[in-house]
């Protein structure tokens, strides 16, 4: 994992809403390893879907785009696919930094 920061500017008047926000996506990462481990893809299917429409929303398109993926990932039931995505999701929201503008 790279300790690179990824800066995402988020309009201000969400400042109140970003950390509850942020604490719930982290919380995606334990639910989609335990989704992935037991192959239940319907889970996956359930979280990918609340990726993609909460992610560009506050700001965050990269959390919308891996939602998309990991949705068709596991419409393929693509086991390697969705812990590589799940990977990468870790990763962005390890990195992330919140300018708020």
């Amino acid at each position: 994992m790279s300790d690179e920061k990824i800066i995402i500017e988020v309009d201000e008047f969400l400042a109140d809403l970003i950390p509850g926000f942020m604490e719930n996506r982290r919380a995606d990462i334990e639910k989609l390893a335990v989704a992935i481990s037991a192959a239940d893809y319907e889970a996956i299917r359930h979280i990918a879907h609340d990726l993609k429409g909460l992610g560009a929303g506050y700001g965050f398109q990269r959390i919308t785009d891996i939602g998309v993926m990991l949705s068709d990932a596991a419409k393929r039931k693509d086991v390697r696919s969705l812990r590589q995505l799940a990977e990468q999701y870790e990763a962005y929201l390890t990195g992330v930094e919140i300018k708020f503008v």
